[in-house]
Protein backbone atom coordinates (compact mmCIF):
# COMPACT_ATOMS: atom_id res chain seq x y z
CA UNK A 1 0.00 0.00 0.00
CA UNK A 2 2.85 2.32 0.81
CA UNK A 3 4.36 1.80 -2.69
CA UNK A 4 1.03 2.40 -4.40
CA UNK A 5 0.47 5.57 -2.41
CA UNK A 6 3.93 6.91 -3.30
CA UNK A 7 3.30 6.15 -7.01
CA UNK A 8 -0.05 7.94 -6.91
CA UNK A 9 1.52 10.93 -5.13
CA UNK A 10 4.24 11.25 -7.83
CA UNK A 11 1.66 11.20 -10.63
CA UNK A 12 -0.48 13.79 -8.83
CA UNK A 13 2.49 16.10 -8.26
CA UNK A 14 3.57 15.87 -11.91
CA UNK A 15 0.05 16.81 -13.08
CA UNK A 16 -0.08 19.73 -10.64
CA UNK A 17 3.34 20.93 -11.82
CA UNK A 18 2.23 20.70 -15.43
CA UNK A 19 -0.85 22.79 -14.68
CA UNK A 20 1.06 25.26 -12.59
CA UNK A 21 3.61 25.89 -15.32
CA UNK A 22 1.13 25.93 -18.22
CA UNK A 23 0.91 29.51 -19.53
CA UNK A 24 -1.41 31.20 -22.01
CA UNK A 25 0.03 31.38 -25.54
CA UNK A 26 -0.61 33.23 -28.73
CA UNK A 27 2.91 33.64 -30.18
CA UNK A 28 3.79 32.15 -33.55
CA UNK A 29 6.80 30.34 -32.10
CA UNK A 30 4.53 28.50 -29.64
CA UNK A 31 1.95 27.09 -32.05
CA UNK A 32 1.25 26.44 -35.72
CA UNK A 33 -1.92 27.64 -37.38
CA UNK A 34 -4.04 26.09 -40.10
CA UNK A 35 -6.83 27.96 -41.87
CA UNK A 36 -9.63 26.61 -44.04
CA UNK A 37 -11.64 29.64 -45.21
CA UNK A 38 -14.78 29.93 -47.31
CA UNK A 39 -16.11 33.17 -48.81
CA UNK A 40 -19.68 32.67 -50.01
CA UNK A 41 -21.09 35.53 -52.05
CA UNK A 42 -24.83 36.20 -52.30
CA UNK A 43 -26.59 37.89 -55.22
CA UNK A 44 -27.44 40.73 -52.81
CA UNK A 45 -23.72 41.46 -52.46
CA UNK A 46 -23.50 40.11 -48.91
CA UNK A 47 -20.43 37.94 -48.33
CA UNK A 48 -20.56 35.23 -45.64
CA UNK A 49 -17.15 34.23 -44.33
CA UNK A 50 -16.51 30.97 -42.50
CA UNK A 51 -13.06 30.26 -41.06
CA UNK A 52 -12.13 26.85 -39.63
CA UNK A 53 -8.93 27.36 -37.65
CA UNK A 54 -6.63 24.93 -35.86
CA UNK A 55 -3.98 26.13 -33.40
CA UNK A 56 -1.51 23.32 -32.73
CA UNK A 57 0.80 23.55 -29.73
CA UNK A 58 4.54 23.41 -30.35
CA UNK A 59 5.30 23.20 -26.61
CA UNK A 60 4.00 20.91 -23.88
CA UNK A 61 3.47 23.52 -21.16
CA UNK A 62 1.49 26.23 -22.93
CA UNK A 63 -2.08 26.76 -24.02
CA UNK A 64 -4.00 29.46 -25.86
CA UNK A 65 -6.46 31.57 -23.91
CA UNK A 66 -7.43 34.13 -26.55
CA UNK A 67 -6.89 34.94 -30.20
CA UNK A 68 -7.27 38.02 -32.37
CA UNK A 69 -7.13 38.74 -36.08
CA UNK A 70 -7.45 41.90 -38.16
CA UNK A 71 -9.64 42.17 -41.25
CA UNK A 72 -9.29 44.93 -43.85
CA UNK A 73 -12.95 45.88 -43.66
CA UNK A 74 -15.06 48.33 -41.70
CA UNK A 75 -18.37 46.61 -42.38
CA UNK A 76 -18.31 43.38 -40.37
CA UNK A 77 -21.52 42.07 -38.81
CA UNK A 78 -23.01 38.98 -37.12
CA UNK A 79 -19.67 37.78 -35.76
CA UNK A 80 -19.89 34.33 -34.17
CA UNK A 81 -17.25 31.91 -32.91
CA UNK A 82 -17.29 28.47 -31.31
CA UNK A 83 -14.81 25.96 -29.92
CA UNK A 84 -15.32 22.43 -28.62
CA UNK A 85 -17.10 23.66 -25.47
CA UNK A 86 -19.53 26.03 -27.13
CA UNK A 87 -19.92 29.67 -28.15
CA UNK A 88 -17.02 32.03 -27.54
CA UNK A 89 -16.91 35.52 -26.12
CA UNK A 90 -16.32 37.85 -29.07
CA UNK A 91 -15.41 41.54 -29.20
CA UNK A 92 -14.64 43.78 -32.18
CA UNK A 93 -12.81 47.09 -32.50
CA UNK A 94 -12.47 49.34 -35.52
CA UNK A 95 -9.56 51.57 -36.48
CA UNK A 96 -9.02 53.34 -39.80
CA UNK A 97 -9.84 50.70 -42.46
CA UNK A 98 -9.49 47.64 -40.22
CA UNK A 99 -11.73 45.60 -37.92
CA UNK A 100 -10.04 43.54 -35.23
CA UNK A 101 -11.90 40.51 -33.83
CA UNK A 102 -10.85 39.18 -30.41
CA UNK A 103 -11.89 35.73 -29.16
CA UNK A 104 -11.66 34.28 -25.62
CA UNK A 105 -11.56 30.47 -25.64
CA UNK A 106 -13.51 28.09 -23.42
CA UNK A 107 -11.10 25.19 -23.90
CA UNK A 108 -7.61 25.06 -22.42
CA UNK A 109 -5.71 22.61 -24.62
CA UNK A 110 -2.36 21.59 -23.09
CA UNK A 111 0.28 19.31 -24.57
CA UNK A 112 2.66 19.26 -27.47
CA UNK A 113 0.98 18.66 -30.86
CA UNK A 114 -2.44 19.08 -29.27
CA UNK A 115 -4.86 21.17 -31.35
CA UNK A 116 -7.41 23.76 -30.40
CA UNK A 117 -10.04 23.75 -33.14
CA UNK A 118 -12.54 26.58 -33.48
CA UNK A 119 -14.71 28.31 -36.10
CA UNK A 120 -15.20 31.99 -36.77
CA UNK A 121 -18.12 33.19 -38.88
CA UNK A 122 -19.06 36.71 -39.90
CA UNK A 123 -20.69 38.68 -42.70
CA UNK A 124 -19.13 41.53 -44.69
CA UNK A 125 -21.11 44.04 -46.71
CA UNK A 126 -18.20 45.75 -48.49
CA UNK A 127 -16.26 42.87 -50.05
CA UNK A 128 -18.64 42.32 -52.98
CA UNK A 129 -20.15 45.19 -54.93
CA UNK A 130 -21.90 45.66 -58.25
CA UNK A 131 -20.23 48.47 -60.15
CA UNK A 132 -22.07 49.16 -63.37
CA UNK A 133 -22.09 45.94 -65.37
CA UNK A 134 -19.46 44.22 -63.22
CA UNK A 135 -19.56 42.43 -59.88
CA UNK A 136 -16.26 43.03 -58.11
CA UNK A 137 -15.06 40.83 -55.26
CA UNK A 138 -12.12 41.94 -53.13
CA UNK A 139 -10.67 39.48 -50.59
CA UNK A 140 -8.16 41.39 -48.45
CA UNK A 141 -4.76 39.93 -47.77
CA UNK A 142 -4.14 38.13 -44.47
CA UNK A 143 -2.23 40.51 -42.20
CA UNK A 144 -0.55 37.81 -40.06
CA UNK A 145 0.24 35.39 -42.88
CA UNK A 146 3.73 34.72 -41.48
CA UNK A 147 2.05 33.10 -38.44
CA UNK A 148 -0.01 30.72 -40.61
CA UNK A 149 1.52 27.43 -41.74
CA UNK A 150 -1.31 26.05 -43.84
CA UNK A 151 -3.93 28.18 -45.60
CA UNK A 152 -6.65 27.32 -48.09
CA UNK A 153 -9.47 29.50 -49.37
CA UNK A 154 -12.60 28.66 -51.30
CA UNK A 155 -14.53 31.37 -53.15
CA UNK A 156 -18.16 30.46 -53.82
CA UNK A 157 -19.71 32.73 -56.47
CA UNK A 158 -23.35 32.44 -57.63
CA UNK A 159 -23.64 31.83 -61.37
CA UNK A 160 -26.05 34.78 -61.59
CA UNK A 161 -23.09 37.16 -61.24
CA UNK A 162 -21.87 36.12 -64.71
CA UNK A 163 -18.69 34.53 -65.94
CA UNK A 164 -15.31 35.41 -64.48
CA UNK A 165 -13.80 38.42 -66.25
CA UNK A 166 -10.58 37.97 -64.26
CA UNK A 167 -9.29 36.45 -61.04
CA UNK A 168 -6.00 37.63 -59.64
CA UNK A 169 -4.04 35.70 -58.64
CA UNK A 170 -5.03 32.71 -60.72
CA UNK A 171 -6.83 30.04 -58.64
CA UNK A 172 -4.97 26.84 -57.82
CA UNK A 173 -8.01 25.11 -59.33
CA UNK A 174 -11.54 26.05 -60.26
CA UNK A 175 -14.86 24.41 -60.88
CA UNK A 176 -17.35 27.28 -61.26
CA UNK A 177 -19.02 28.47 -59.18
CA UNK A 178 -16.16 27.39 -56.86
CA UNK A 179 -12.62 28.79 -57.02
CA UNK A 180 -9.84 27.40 -54.81
CA UNK A 181 -6.75 29.33 -53.67
CA UNK A 182 -3.70 28.43 -51.61
CA UNK A 183 -1.44 30.38 -49.26
CA UNK A 184 0.16 32.42 -52.06
CA UNK A 185 -3.18 34.21 -52.59
CA UNK A 186 -3.33 35.18 -48.92
CA UNK A 187 -0.12 37.20 -49.13
CA UNK A 188 -1.58 39.77 -51.54
CA UNK A 189 -5.31 39.27 -51.40
CA UNK A 190 -7.66 38.31 -54.20
CA UNK A 191 -9.29 40.58 -56.77
CA UNK A 192 -11.99 39.10 -58.97
CA UNK A 193 -14.58 40.48 -61.35
CA UNK A 194 -17.59 38.80 -62.92
CA UNK A 195 -19.45 40.00 -65.99
CA UNK A 196 -18.80 40.65 -69.68
CA UNK A 197 -17.56 44.26 -69.71
CA UNK A 198 -17.88 47.62 -68.01
CA UNK A 199 -19.87 50.51 -69.51
CA UNK A 200 -19.47 54.19 -68.64
CA UNK A 201 -21.53 57.15 -69.81
CA UNK A 202 -19.47 60.31 -70.13
CA UNK A 203 -19.85 64.01 -70.83
CA UNK A 204 -16.74 66.13 -71.29
CA UNK A 205 -16.64 69.90 -71.74
CA UNK A 206 -13.77 71.70 -73.44
CA UNK A 207 -13.02 75.41 -73.35
CA UNK A 208 -10.96 76.87 -76.19
CA UNK A 209 -9.76 80.46 -76.10
CA UNK A 210 -7.85 82.21 -78.87
CA UNK A 211 -5.97 85.15 -77.36
CA UNK A 212 -4.30 86.03 -80.66
CA UNK A 213 -5.28 88.91 -82.93
CA UNK A 214 -5.23 86.45 -85.85
CA UNK A 215 -7.14 83.27 -86.49
CA UNK A 216 -5.73 80.12 -84.89
CA UNK A 217 -6.29 76.39 -85.31
CA UNK A 218 -6.73 74.67 -81.95
CA UNK A 219 -7.21 71.05 -80.90
CA UNK A 220 -9.01 69.01 -78.28
CA UNK A 221 -8.31 65.38 -77.34
CA UNK A 222 -11.28 63.03 -77.54
CA UNK A 223 -11.39 59.70 -75.65
CA UNK A 224 -10.12 57.25 -78.29
CA UNK A 225 -10.86 53.65 -79.10
CA UNK A 226 -8.08 51.35 -77.95
CA UNK A 227 -7.33 47.67 -77.73
CA UNK A 228 -9.33 47.62 -74.49
CA UNK A 229 -12.13 50.15 -74.99
CA UNK A 230 -14.81 50.90 -77.55
CA UNK A 231 -16.21 54.43 -77.75
CA UNK A 232 -19.74 55.27 -78.91
CA UNK A 233 -20.21 59.01 -79.42
CA UNK A 234 -23.65 60.47 -78.94
CA UNK A 235 -22.69 64.04 -79.76
CA UNK A 236 -19.82 66.44 -80.41
CA UNK A 237 -21.13 69.99 -80.49
CA UNK A 238 -20.08 72.06 -82.30
CA UNK A 239 -18.79 69.64 -84.90
CA UNK A 240 -15.04 69.78 -85.50
CA UNK A 241 -13.52 70.71 -88.83
CA UNK A 242 -11.49 67.54 -88.77
CA UNK A 243 -10.59 64.59 -86.56
CA UNK A 244 -7.31 62.79 -86.98
CA UNK A 245 -5.38 60.07 -85.18
CA UNK A 246 -1.88 60.96 -84.01
CA UNK A 247 1.07 58.50 -83.84
CA UNK A 248 0.18 57.54 -80.23
CA UNK A 249 -3.38 56.63 -81.21
CA UNK A 250 -4.97 59.78 -79.74
CA UNK A 251 -8.03 61.29 -81.42
CA UNK A 252 -7.53 65.03 -81.99
CA UNK A 253 -10.39 67.25 -83.15
CA UNK A 254 -9.48 70.57 -84.76
CA UNK A 255 -11.32 73.93 -84.64
CA UNK A 256 -10.51 77.20 -86.40
CA UNK A 257 -10.97 80.07 -83.94
CA UNK A 258 -11.29 83.68 -85.03
CA UNK A 259 -9.24 86.39 -83.30
CA UNK A 260 -10.14 86.65 -79.59
CA UNK A 261 -12.83 83.99 -80.03
CA UNK A 262 -13.87 81.60 -77.24
CA UNK A 263 -15.85 78.42 -77.82
CA UNK A 264 -17.22 75.73 -75.53
CA UNK A 265 -17.37 72.18 -76.87
CA UNK A 266 -19.44 69.42 -75.29
CA UNK A 267 -18.96 65.75 -76.11
CA UNK A 268 -21.01 62.86 -74.79
CA UNK A 269 -21.17 59.14 -75.32
CA UNK A 270 -20.46 55.70 -73.86
CA UNK A 271 -17.27 53.76 -73.26
CA UNK A 272 -17.24 49.97 -73.23
CA UNK A 273 -14.23 48.74 -71.24
CA UNK A 274 -13.05 45.27 -72.24
CA UNK A 275 -10.90 42.71 -70.47
CA UNK A 276 -9.08 41.34 -73.50
CA UNK A 277 -7.50 43.14 -76.41
CA UNK A 278 -9.95 43.28 -79.31
CA UNK A 279 -7.77 44.57 -82.13
CA UNK A 280 -4.92 42.09 -82.05
CA UNK A 281 -1.64 43.70 -83.04
CA UNK A 282 -2.19 47.44 -82.75
CA UNK A 283 1.15 49.20 -82.49
CA UNK A 284 0.44 52.83 -83.45
CA UNK A 285 3.96 54.17 -84.16
CA UNK A 286 7.30 52.39 -84.55
CA UNK A 287 8.23 50.76 -81.25
CA UNK A 288 11.70 52.31 -81.27
CA UNK A 289 10.07 55.66 -80.49
CA UNK A 290 8.87 54.23 -77.16
CA UNK A 291 12.44 53.60 -76.02
CA UNK A 292 13.60 57.22 -76.33
CA UNK A 293 14.23 59.63 -73.43
CA UNK A 294 11.73 62.43 -72.85
CA UNK A 295 11.23 65.10 -70.22
CA UNK A 296 10.57 63.25 -66.92
CA UNK A 297 11.84 60.00 -68.50
CA UNK A 298 15.62 60.22 -68.04
CA UNK A 299 16.39 56.96 -69.83
CA UNK A 300 20.15 57.59 -70.20
CA UNK A 301 20.83 58.50 -66.58
CA UNK A 302 23.57 56.17 -65.16
CA UNK A 303 21.47 55.22 -62.13
CA UNK A 304 18.50 54.36 -64.35
CA UNK A 305 20.69 52.30 -66.69
CA UNK A 306 22.23 50.42 -63.78
CA UNK A 307 18.81 49.55 -62.34
CA UNK A 308 17.41 48.58 -65.75
CA UNK A 309 20.35 46.26 -66.39
CA UNK A 310 19.69 44.57 -63.06
CA UNK A 311 15.90 44.33 -63.29
CA UNK A 312 15.54 43.51 -67.04
CA UNK A 313 11.84 42.45 -67.18
CA UNK A 314 8.62 44.47 -66.96
CA UNK A 315 7.47 42.43 -63.94
CA UNK A 316 10.68 42.99 -61.99
CA UNK A 317 10.59 46.70 -62.85
CA UNK A 318 6.96 46.88 -61.72
CA UNK A 319 7.76 45.14 -58.41
CA UNK A 320 10.72 47.46 -57.84
CA UNK A 321 8.55 50.55 -58.37
CA UNK A 322 5.87 49.23 -56.00
CA UNK A 323 8.40 48.34 -53.31
CA UNK A 324 10.49 51.52 -53.64
CA UNK A 325 7.96 54.36 -53.86
CA UNK A 326 5.47 55.46 -51.23
CA UNK A 327 2.32 57.43 -51.98
CA UNK A 328 2.24 60.91 -50.47
CA UNK A 329 -1.38 61.99 -49.97
CA UNK A 330 -0.33 65.46 -48.81
CA UNK A 331 0.90 66.34 -52.33
CA UNK A 332 -2.45 65.71 -54.05
CA UNK A 333 -3.66 68.67 -56.08
CA UNK A 334 -0.73 70.97 -55.36
CA UNK A 335 2.38 69.20 -56.57
CA UNK A 336 4.55 69.56 -59.61
CA UNK A 337 5.55 66.52 -61.61
CA UNK A 338 8.87 65.17 -60.35
CA UNK A 339 9.98 62.72 -63.03
CA UNK A 340 11.80 59.42 -62.63
CA UNK A 341 15.12 60.62 -61.14
CA UNK A 342 13.51 62.83 -58.49
CA UNK A 343 11.15 59.98 -57.64
CA UNK A 344 14.17 57.76 -56.93
CA UNK A 345 15.86 60.51 -54.93
CA UNK A 346 12.74 61.21 -52.85
CA UNK A 347 10.72 57.94 -52.90
CA UNK A 348 8.40 59.06 -50.12
CA UNK A 349 6.89 61.89 -52.18
CA UNK A 350 5.35 59.93 -55.02
CA UNK A 351 1.95 60.35 -56.62
CA UNK A 352 0.52 58.27 -59.45
CA UNK A 353 2.59 60.24 -61.97
CA UNK A 354 5.86 59.34 -60.24
CA UNK A 355 4.93 55.64 -60.11
CA UNK A 356 4.15 55.89 -63.84
CA UNK A 357 7.23 57.90 -64.82
CA UNK A 358 9.65 55.61 -62.99
CA UNK A 359 8.11 52.47 -64.51
CA UNK A 360 8.20 53.92 -68.04
CA UNK A 361 11.78 55.17 -67.68
CA UNK A 362 13.15 51.88 -66.35
CA UNK A 363 11.27 49.90 -69.03
CA UNK A 364 12.64 52.08 -71.83
CA UNK A 365 16.16 51.81 -70.42
CA UNK A 366 15.73 48.02 -70.34
CA UNK A 367 14.65 47.96 -74.00
CA UNK A 368 10.94 47.51 -73.26
CA UNK A 369 8.66 50.00 -75.11
CA UNK A 370 6.47 51.86 -72.62
CA UNK A 371 4.11 54.84 -72.53
CA UNK A 372 1.79 56.74 -70.18
CA UNK A 373 -2.00 56.76 -69.99
CA UNK A 374 -4.08 59.55 -68.46
CA UNK A 375 -7.75 58.99 -67.85
CA UNK A 376 -10.60 58.30 -65.50
CA UNK A 377 -10.31 55.51 -62.94
CA UNK A 378 -13.30 54.66 -60.77
CA UNK A 379 -12.64 54.46 -57.04
CA UNK A 380 -14.91 54.38 -54.02
CA UNK A 381 -12.04 54.73 -51.57
CA UNK A 382 -9.43 57.36 -52.53
CA UNK A 383 -7.26 56.19 -49.63
CA UNK A 384 -6.90 52.76 -51.23
CA UNK A 385 -7.19 53.77 -54.89
CA UNK A 386 -6.18 57.44 -55.09
CA UNK A 387 -6.56 59.82 -58.03
CA UNK A 388 -3.96 62.53 -58.09
CA UNK A 389 -3.52 64.26 -61.44
CA UNK A 390 -6.33 66.70 -60.77
CA UNK A 391 -7.47 65.62 -57.32
CA UNK A 392 -10.73 63.72 -57.88
CA UNK A 393 -10.74 63.71 -61.70
CA UNK A 394 -7.76 62.10 -63.41
CA UNK A 395 -5.39 59.22 -62.79
CA UNK A 396 -2.18 58.11 -64.52
CA UNK A 397 -0.94 54.58 -65.18
CA UNK A 398 1.62 53.05 -67.57
CA UNK A 399 1.51 50.56 -70.43
CA UNK A 400 4.31 48.41 -71.80
CA UNK A 401 4.56 46.55 -75.09
CA UNK A 402 3.98 42.82 -74.56
CA UNK A 403 6.04 41.39 -77.41
CA UNK A 404 4.78 37.84 -76.88
CA UNK A 405 1.11 38.77 -77.33
CA UNK A 406 1.74 41.79 -79.61
CA UNK A 407 -0.33 44.17 -77.52
CA UNK A 408 0.03 47.17 -75.22
CA UNK A 409 -0.47 45.91 -71.67
CA UNK A 410 -1.76 48.36 -69.02
CA UNK A 411 -0.63 48.04 -65.38
CA UNK A 412 -1.13 50.17 -62.27
CA UNK A 413 1.76 50.17 -59.76
CA UNK A 414 0.16 53.02 -57.78
CA UNK A 415 -2.94 51.05 -56.87
CA UNK A 416 -0.97 47.90 -56.07
CA UNK A 417 1.02 49.95 -53.57
CA UNK A 418 -1.94 51.73 -51.99
CA UNK A 419 -4.19 48.64 -51.78
CA UNK A 420 -1.53 46.75 -49.88
CA UNK A 421 -0.59 44.35 -52.64
CA UNK A 422 -3.64 43.60 -54.79
CA UNK A 423 -2.24 42.50 -58.17
CA UNK A 424 -2.63 45.18 -60.85
CA UNK A 425 0.11 43.75 -63.08
CA UNK A 426 -1.27 40.49 -64.42
CA UNK A 427 -4.79 41.87 -64.82
CA UNK A 428 -5.88 45.49 -64.78
CA UNK A 429 -9.45 45.96 -63.59
CA UNK A 430 -12.35 47.22 -65.71
CA UNK A 431 -12.45 50.60 -63.97
CA UNK A 432 -9.71 52.33 -66.01
CA UNK A 433 -11.01 54.52 -68.86
CA UNK A 434 -8.23 55.96 -71.07
CA UNK A 435 -8.46 59.57 -72.27
CA UNK A 436 -5.01 60.20 -73.72
CA UNK A 437 -1.67 58.47 -74.40
CA UNK A 438 1.77 60.01 -73.95
CA UNK A 439 4.47 58.14 -75.78
CA UNK A 440 6.07 60.30 -78.44
CA UNK A 441 6.07 63.13 -75.88
CA UNK A 442 5.74 62.84 -72.12
CA UNK A 443 3.33 65.77 -71.70
CA UNK A 444 1.39 66.15 -74.96
CA UNK A 445 -1.43 66.18 -75.91
CA UNK A 446 -3.34 67.55 -72.96
CA UNK A 447 -5.88 65.23 -71.39
CA UNK A 448 -9.54 66.22 -70.96
CA UNK A 449 -9.99 67.42 -67.39
CA UNK A 450 -6.67 69.24 -67.09
CA UNK A 451 -8.43 72.61 -67.26
CA UNK A 452 -8.58 74.61 -64.00
CA UNK A 453 -12.26 73.75 -63.63
CA UNK A 454 -13.75 70.29 -63.39
CA UNK A 455 -15.29 69.38 -66.74
CA UNK A 456 -15.41 65.58 -66.80
CA UNK A 457 -18.48 63.62 -65.77
CA UNK A 458 -18.34 59.82 -65.87
CA UNK A 459 -20.92 57.42 -64.46
CA UNK A 460 -21.83 53.75 -64.73
CA UNK A 461 -24.33 52.95 -67.48
CA UNK A 462 -27.09 50.38 -67.41
CA UNK A 463 -26.65 49.53 -71.08
CA UNK A 464 -24.58 50.40 -74.11
CA UNK A 465 -25.87 53.08 -76.46
CA UNK A 466 -27.09 51.87 -79.83
CA UNK A 467 -24.28 51.46 -82.32
CA UNK A 468 -24.73 53.14 -85.72
CA UNK A 469 -22.27 52.28 -88.47
CA UNK A 470 -22.95 54.72 -91.30
CA UNK A 471 -20.89 56.33 -94.06
CA UNK A 472 -21.51 58.98 -96.68
CA UNK A 473 -19.63 59.59 -99.92
CA UNK A 474 -19.20 63.01 -101.53
CA UNK A 475 -18.20 62.99 -105.22
CA UNK A 476 -16.28 66.17 -106.02
CA UNK A 477 -16.47 65.62 -109.80
CA UNK A 478 -18.10 67.63 -112.61
CA UNK A 479 -21.52 66.60 -113.89
CA UNK A 480 -20.28 67.06 -117.47
CA UNK A 481 -16.83 67.03 -119.07
CA UNK A 482 -15.28 67.61 -122.49
CA UNK A 483 -13.93 64.61 -124.34
CA UNK A 484 -10.21 64.52 -124.89
CA UNK A 485 -9.42 66.47 -121.72
CA UNK A 486 -8.42 64.93 -118.36
CA UNK A 487 -11.18 64.68 -115.74
CA UNK A 488 -10.07 64.70 -112.10
CA UNK A 489 -11.47 65.40 -108.66
CA UNK A 490 -11.70 63.71 -105.30
CA UNK A 491 -13.97 61.45 -103.34
CA UNK A 492 -14.58 62.18 -99.66
CA UNK A 493 -15.52 59.27 -97.36
CA UNK A 494 -17.19 60.50 -94.15
CA UNK A 495 -18.02 58.43 -91.07
CA UNK A 496 -21.50 59.66 -90.14
CA UNK A 497 -22.04 56.92 -87.53
CA UNK A 498 -21.13 57.00 -83.84
CA UNK A 499 -18.31 54.42 -83.74
CA UNK A 500 -14.97 54.17 -85.46
CA UNK A 501 -14.36 52.03 -88.52
CA UNK A 502 -11.26 49.85 -88.19
CA UNK A 503 -9.43 48.39 -91.18
CA UNK A 504 -11.91 49.98 -93.57
CA UNK A 505 -11.74 48.35 -97.01
CA UNK A 506 -12.97 50.32 -100.00
CA UNK A 507 -12.72 50.19 -103.77
CA UNK A 508 -12.92 53.14 -106.16
CA UNK A 509 -13.48 51.92 -109.71
CA UNK A 510 -11.92 48.56 -108.86
CA UNK A 511 -8.91 50.17 -107.17
CA UNK A 512 -8.53 48.67 -103.68
CA UNK A 513 -7.74 51.05 -100.82
CA UNK A 514 -7.71 50.73 -97.02
CA UNK A 515 -8.03 52.97 -93.96
CA UNK A 516 -6.65 51.77 -90.62
CA UNK A 517 -9.12 53.76 -88.55
CA UNK A 518 -11.82 56.31 -89.32
CA UNK A 519 -13.25 57.88 -86.13
CA UNK A 520 -16.85 59.10 -86.03
CA UNK A 521 -17.35 62.54 -87.66
CA UNK A 522 -14.03 62.08 -89.44
CA UNK A 523 -13.48 61.96 -93.22
CA UNK A 524 -10.83 60.93 -95.73
CA UNK A 525 -10.28 62.36 -99.20
CA UNK A 526 -9.05 60.28 -102.13
CA UNK A 527 -8.04 61.77 -105.52
CA UNK A 528 -9.55 60.27 -108.65
CA UNK A 529 -8.63 60.66 -112.32
CA UNK A 530 -10.93 59.36 -115.06
CA UNK A 531 -9.47 57.79 -118.18
CA UNK A 532 -8.80 60.28 -120.94
CA UNK A 533 -11.18 59.76 -123.90
CA UNK A 534 -10.82 60.55 -127.63
CA UNK A 535 -11.89 64.12 -128.46
CA UNK A 536 -14.73 62.95 -130.73
CA UNK A 537 -16.02 60.26 -128.30
CA UNK A 538 -19.22 60.58 -126.24
CA UNK A 539 -19.31 58.53 -123.05
CA UNK A 540 -21.22 58.18 -119.78
CA UNK A 541 -18.48 57.50 -117.22
CA UNK A 542 -19.66 55.77 -114.03
CA UNK A 543 -17.68 56.16 -110.81
CA UNK A 544 -18.32 53.33 -108.33
CA UNK A 545 -17.34 53.33 -104.64
CA UNK A 546 -17.83 50.27 -102.42
CA UNK A 547 -17.20 50.55 -98.65
CA UNK A 548 -17.76 47.33 -96.76
CA UNK A 549 -21.46 46.65 -97.37
CA UNK A 550 -22.20 50.14 -98.77
CA UNK A 551 -22.38 50.95 -102.50
CA UNK A 552 -22.26 54.44 -104.08
CA UNK A 553 -22.32 55.62 -107.73
CA UNK A 554 -21.98 58.84 -109.72
CA UNK A 555 -22.19 59.42 -113.49
CA UNK A 556 -20.11 61.95 -115.44
CA UNK A 557 -21.34 62.82 -118.92
CA UNK A 558 -18.41 63.19 -121.37
CA UNK A 559 -19.07 64.74 -124.82
CA UNK A 560 -16.92 66.15 -127.64
CA UNK A 561 -16.13 69.85 -127.71
CA UNK A 562 -18.40 70.68 -130.67
CA UNK A 563 -21.36 69.14 -128.81
CA UNK A 564 -20.66 71.44 -125.93
CA UNK A 565 -20.41 74.45 -128.34
CA UNK A 566 -23.63 73.45 -130.10
CA UNK A 567 -25.44 73.17 -126.82
CA UNK A 568 -24.09 76.54 -125.74
CA UNK A 569 -25.18 78.26 -129.00
CA UNK A 570 -28.64 76.70 -128.82
CA UNK A 571 -29.12 78.07 -125.31
CA UNK A 572 -27.78 81.47 -126.39
CA UNK A 573 -30.20 81.72 -129.30
CA UNK A 574 -33.08 80.67 -127.09
CA UNK A 575 -32.33 83.42 -124.59
CA UNK A 576 -31.84 86.01 -127.37
CA UNK A 577 -35.17 85.10 -128.95
CA UNK A 578 -36.93 85.57 -125.62
CA UNK A 579 -35.12 88.85 -125.11
CA UNK A 580 -36.35 90.44 -128.39
CA UNK A 581 -39.94 89.29 -128.22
Amino acid sequence: MNRKFKKFLCILLSVICCLLFAVPSHAADEFTAKYDVTYKVETSGLTSVSQKISLINKLSNVYVTEYSLSIASMNIQNVKARDGLGDLKVSTTESEETTTIRLVFNEKIVGKDKALNFTLDYEATDLTKKKGQIWEVIIPKVTNIEEIDDYSLKLDIPLDLGRAAYLSPKPARSQPPLYFFDKTAATKGIMAAFGECQIFDFQISYHLKNTNITSKKMFITLPPETDYQKIIYQNIEPKPEDIFVDPDGNWLASYELKPKENIDIITSGSAQILMKSQNGEHRTQSLENYLLPQEYWEVNDPKILELAKKLKTAKKIYDFVVETLSYNYERIGKAERLGAIKALTDPGSALCMEFTDLFITLCRAAGIPAREVNGFAYTENPQLKPLSLKEDILHAWPEYWDEKNKVWKPVDPTWEKTTGGIDFFNKLDLNHFAFVFHGMKSDFPQAPGEDPEKNVEVSFAESLQKIKEETQVEFNLPEKAIAGFPVSGNIVIENTGNVAFHDLNLTINSQSLSVDILPPFDSRSFPINLEKTNWWQSKLEKVIVDINQYHFEKEVEIKPFFFQIGSFLTKLLFHAKNLFR
